[in-house]
């Protein structure tokens, strides 16, 4: 169990401790496990900015710079750095997400934004995928062979409208994107439908609540 993982166990059993404490009517105890819930919401926040410092810097170094490093990574820890880049970008426009698990993220408001990434498996193709849940927001992080990113940013309203057309696996367990590009006009396929042309979707981050 790294850190962050320790640290959200650690919130849930002092969210549960107070719950039973509440029902006691233990007000000392109370107040004691709210300045630890309080310390690790903290610690946690400390984290993220170092963690997300650090990975922007390496970035930043890396840049343009094929190595063999670099082609070792996984498609897990590809996409975790990808997402905190996109994390970094959205919180320089005043917009705080704060990581879940994976490619789950919350809004300022407690909203459920999904935040899937993918390479270019094909030219101009992209696969990517999410669990299966109701999304204030959804991110699609689809990065090119030149390394270039398009981020497309859908609002509720389009998360609400296609929530169930989007394509899943056999268990229903996770939603599938399928992302293409031709003549400059990205398209989302969707099953049974006409495809959708995503462009006006790009970079909007005002799409997420602040």
């Amino acid at each position: 169990m790294d850190i962050i993982d320790k640290m959200l166990s650690l919130k849930e059993i002092l969210k549960t401790k107070i719950e039973h404490a509440l029902k006691n009517s233990n007000t000392e105890t109370i107040v004691s496990f709210a300045k630890d819930l309080d310390l690790i919401g903290r610690l946690e926040k400390q984290y993220r900015e170092i963690e997300t410092a650090v990975i922007s810097l390496d970035q930043k170094v890396k840049l343009n710079i094929d190595t063999p490093q670099n082609t070792n990574k996984s498609n897990k820890q590809i996409g975790k750095e990808e997402r905190i880049i996109f994390i970094q970008e959205a919180k320089e426009k005043g917009i705080i997400l704060s990581e879940e698990r994976g490619p789950l993220y919350k809004d300022n408001l407690g909203g459920l934004v999904g935040i899937p990434y993918a390479s270019e498996c094909k030219p101009d193709r992209w696969w990517l995928g999410l669990p299966n849940k109701k999304y204030q927001n959804i991110v699609l992080i689809c990065k090119n062979e030149s390394s270039e990113r398009a981020y497309f940013i859908f609002p509720y309203t389009f998360c609400a409208k296609y929530q169930d057309k989007f394509g899943t696996d056999k268990k229903a367990k996770q939603i599938k994107f399928n992302v293409s590009l031709k003549n400059g006009i990205y398209t989302l396929l969707i099953p049974d439908s006409e495809p959708i042309t995503i462009n006006e979707y790009i970079d909007k981050f005002d799409n997420i609540p602040r």
